[in-house]
């Protein structure tokens, strides 16, 4: 198969079952943002994998990122048609997990009653830059959800909502393990 189909040529692309929309679709900005934050959790791999950071948390982040495919797969896809085409479903479990990797960094990060500012060590930077692509995300698809109620799956938005979470508290981990202080805002 070809990478170039030259229909996006013409500000056109095709869904898992071949039908063609417009670029410009809602549809296409949800699942491309997702693309962007697989991107952006992928930078982040490589920042931490350089500083031989934790291989636990590092395995997290290629599951998440295997999460996002999945995410991109169902949404390039009318949810009527997810078990025709065999797609892997985001569910209670994907969410759980994450849940419990937040509460395990969370119960050694410490405490804060303040907004920080996003930064610290360059791996959690880009972590916190992860996490408001995810936020993006969540409000495409929340914005997606009103103009397609039938498209409407609670997990998904569930799982994006939990994984910037998880992000935030990622990058605080990374700053706490690297040592690095964060800043608060005033």
């Amino acid at each position: 198969m070809k990478i170039y189909t030259k229909m996006g040529d013409e500000g056109k692309t095709s869904l898992v079952n071949s039908s063609n929309i417009e670029k410009s679709d809602v549809r296409l900005d949800v699942y491309g943002t997702s693309d962007e934050l697989n991107s952006c959790i992928g930078i982040a791999i490589a920042k931490l994998k350089k500083i031989n950071f934790e291989n636990k948390i590092l395995e997290s982040l290629f599951d998440i990122q295997a999460r996002m495919f999945d995410f991109g797969s169902l949404l390039a896809c009318d949810k009527k048609d997810w078990s025709k085409y065999n797609l892997q479903l985001i569910d209670s479990g994907n969410i759980k997990k994450i849940e419990l990797e937040i509460d395990e960094m969370e119960s050694k990060n410490s405490k804060i009653n303040f907004f920080i500012l996003p930064g610290g060590s360059e791996e959690a930077a880009y972590l916190q830059l992860a996490r408001t692509v995810c936020r993006r995300l969540e409000r495409n698809l929340v914005y997606f959800y009103n103009l397609k109620e039938d498209e409407k799956c609670s997990e998904l938005l569930i799982y994006i909502n939990r994984l910037s979470d998880y992000l935030f508290v990622l990058a605080r981990y990374v700053n706490m393990s690297l040592g690095i202080s964060e800043k608060a805002w005033h």
